[in-house]
């Protein structure tokens, strides 16, 4: 029986590999790397401006709402203080209303090199100095603007600030009683005073008036942050305690008189 060999295919026309060469792999040319990873770059760099812009409106938004805040906790206060003010029927010195030593003496801005107004008045209410007191110690307060030479707020501010009891010159300088700090960051403190008459007034001198108060003070604060730019509010405080007729307008009146520039 003869034996037949087993033929194997001829390989001639298939690719031949180079003596010592390895079969390609697929992968990136280093351009192809360089490109990928600068529109990586660009991309994280846009999330990071993106996140840094909204971290920045955040913090403004959160300093706005500090400041109307801060403006508002000052305007109660002085409202507070303000609302109960009084004169005595029996003071002496109501036709020589000239000094801050009354029990009330508006600071007008036209009447003086200081660009801030100030009021002296008396109020009722106040702190308590005596264990068991059975009614509030009177005091004489003073809302006026300091010079901020602490760098409290932001450069070229003013603090605003609020005096009882003590004594107190023209040149602001406070002798004994408490001094508080209600603001830092003040632009504006104006005072105008409402009339009877329907009249608001800069300056109010009881000397002038028979002795009787305003029947309202209007009161604009204006405040400004570090990164933000100044903003205005106003209150109209009524004087529940004075010796002139109550303010007989109606409530949008009022209001009207804080929308004025």
């Amino acid at each position: 029986m003869s034996r037949r060999g087993i033929s194997l295919p001829s390989t001639g026309s298939g690719p031949e590999l180079a003596e010592g060469s390895l079969p390609s792999k697929g992968g990136f040319t280093l351009l192809e790397v360089l490109v990928a990873l600068s529109i990586t770059a660009m991309a994280v760099a846009l999330v990071a401006m993106s996140i840094s812009a909204a971290l920045r409106a955040y913090e403004r938004a959160v300093e706005h709402l500090d400041l109307i805040q801060t403006e508002r906790e000052a305007l109660n206060r002085i409202y507070q203080n303000l609302t109960v003010t009084y004169i005595s029927p029996y003071s002496s010195n109501l036709s020589q209303a000239t000094t801050s030593e009354e029990t009330w003496y508006s600071f007008d801005i036209a009447t003086s090199a200081s660009p801030y107004d100030a009021l002296t008045f008396n109020s009722l209410n106040h702190h308590t100095n005596r264990i068991n007191a059975k009614e509030s110690d009177l005091a004489i307060m003073t809302v006026f603007a300091r010079k901020d030479e602490e760098g409290q707020g932001p450069e070229g501010t003013q603090l605003l600030m609020l005096r009882e009891g003590g004594s107190m010159n023209d040149r602001f300088e406070v002798t004994g009683g408490v001094v508080s700090t209600l603001a830092t960051g003040l632009t504006l403190l104006n005072l105008d005073y409402l009339d009877t008459d329907g009249e608001v007034r800069h300056e109010w001198q009881l000397g002038d008036r028979g002795g009787k108060l305003p029947c309202a003070v209007v009161v604009t604060l204006g405040m400004r942050s570090e990164h933000l730019a100044a903003i205005t509010a106003c209150a109209v405080v009524p004087l529940v305690m004075t010796t002139s007729q109550p303010c007989r307008y109606e409530k949008d009146t009022l209001e009207h008189l804080c929308q004025q520039p």
